[in-house]
């Protein structure tokens, strides 16, 4: 099973939970008609940022800030990183242009 296909929650909560309980990693769950704008921009997003390890470190330290500020609401939490969302998709949106990532 891939990350990028589409899976019945029933396995993923078999499945994806022991594995990332392994890890220990933390996810982002993510409903999303597939092949949708929000579900292409959401993957773009994930690539540009593997992609550009730099970035990923700007866009993490924004994260923990908005954290410290005390937005603990996700509204309040998304708005603190909206401006710099915009612009990672921005950079992501010319980087996806030469045909290196296709979604």
């Amino acid at each position: 099973m891939k990350i990028d296909e589409p899976v019945h929650l029933s396995t993923w909560s078999v499945e994806w939970k022991e594995k990332y309980e392994e890890e220990k990693k933390r996810l982002s769950l993510v409903f999303a008609e597939w092949g949708s704008t929000i579900w292409k921009d959401n993957l773009l997003f994930r690539d540009y940022l593997r992609s550009h390890p730099e970035e990923a470190k700007e866009y993490s330290k924004i994260k923990e800030i908005a954290i410290t500020k005390g937005y603990n609401t996700l509204l309040k939490y998304s708005e603190e990183k909206s401006d710099v969302i915009q612009q990672i998709m921005n950079h992501a949106r010319k980087w996806n242009d030469g045909g290196r990532n296709v979604v």
